[in-house]
């Protein structure tokens, strides 16, 4: 360097050491953290991903019913496919679980809210009370003797030995015979009576005196004496009725693929189990004394309602038009003579089908 007074002037600074003191510490700001990179963010989806993966191979199917609500988050996580399986093991699970009928014993946590639905035993009601789809059956299955109205029935009493009956080589005077056959056979001038000159006026009966209680005593039960003893006497007739409804259809009307009730309905006396030790040793019900109770029985019984319907809603149709149909086709038929036989057997296939109604409504 010169000498000529001028002051030295350092290029590179010395730095100066800083001491770092609990006080500067304080005074100085916090950073906020660094924002993640682009392989952190990797990293957690791919953990997130295992972690879902995990959650599928799990075994859903348990011996626990599932959770009433399950959660929001999982069920997002979730495929549509595996949403699917869940819904199917979950309702397996629900329909191979028993309820105890004991009460909550067992219950837990995952214990569904609601109770899980049983299958319902038959009771009595629902044994005693055909339904609609049971008389829609009926009519269904009986429409075959409708369809196959002019066809010759088969019967034991024909007089044809049954090698004659299976050969097909059968003689012009057996086919005469067979087709004349129902012109000597008593049943079907039982079916044609019955339906001409039985049926019609007992229906018609049957429903006056039905329509005008049902209607008389529904209007009056305001005043609680008449209307309940009007309702009583409804109630009544139409047991009756429908006891000498099925009476006359099996009687005029065979053979058919329902049975009568046997016993039959009983019209207003019951049977009752027997209370005292007395009676008890005998083992055999005993009668119902009580008018009260007789009564309150029959109001409770469906087969009384049963008949209400069948007499004023079901009947009128398939009686009038049965005799409209008899009295259109009977009278020519038998001046012609020739298309007789197979009148007489649509007459008869037509009241062995409206007696399988008859049978399915009231029994």
């Amino acid at each position: 360097m010169a000498a000529s007074g001028s002051t030295n002037i350092n290029v590179f600074p010395i730095p100066i050491p800083i001491s770092i003191n609990d006080d500067e510490e304080d005074q100085q700001p916090i950073l906020s953290p660094k924002p993640p990179t682009l392989d952190q963010d990797q990293m957690h989806r791919e953990n997130y991903v295992a972690e879902v993966l995990a959650e599928d191979d799990i075994d859903i199917v348990s011996t626990d019913p599932p959770p009433p609500y399950p959660s929001s988050n999982r069920g997002s996580r979730r495929t549509r496919t595996n949403l699917r399986s869940v819904r199917i093991t979950s309702n397996q699970v629900i329909e191979d679980s028993v309820v105890d009928d004991g009460g909550g014993t067992g219950d837990t946590e995952r214990t569904p809210l609601l109770p899980v639905n049983r299958r319902r035993a038959a009771s009595h009601s629902s044994m005693t009370t055909p339904s609609i789809n049971s008389i829609g059956h009926t009519v269904l299955s009986s429409s075959r003797n409708v369809i196959s109205l002019f066809q010759s029935d088969p019967d034991n009493t024909l007089d044809i030995t049954t090698t004659t009956s299976l050969s097909s080589d059968v003689s012009f005077s057996t086919r005469i015979g067979r087709y004349f056959r129902p012109l000597v056979k008593r049943a079907y001038y039982s079916a044609v009576f019955h339906l001409l000159f039985i049926n019609f006026p007992y229906e018609l009966v049957a429903w006056i005196y039905l329509f005008a209680g049902t209607l008389t005593g529904t209007t009056l039960l305001i005043t609680l004496p008449l209307g309940i003893i009007l309702c009583f006497l409804d109630l009544i007739g139409a047991r009756a009725f429908a006891r000498g409804e099925i009476y006359l259809q099996t009687l005029f009307h065979g053979p058919l693929s329902i049975n009568a009730p046997n016993p039959p309905n009983p019209l207003f006396s019951r049977m009752r189990t027997p209370e005292s030790i007395s009676d008890s040793e005998m083992g055999e019900p005993v009668p119902e004394t009580s008018f009260l109770k007789l009564a309150y029985l029959m109001f409770r019984d469906p087969t009384s309602y049963q008949a209400l319907f069948y007499f004023l809603v079901i009947k009128p149709g398939i009686t009038l038009l049965i005799a409209l149909g008899i009295l259109i086709l009977l009278p020519p038929a038998f001046i012609l003579i020739l298309p007789a036989p197979a009148v007489l057997r649509a007459i008869r296939r037509v009241g062995i089908w409206q007696a399988e109604i008859a049978l399915d409504a009231l029994k």
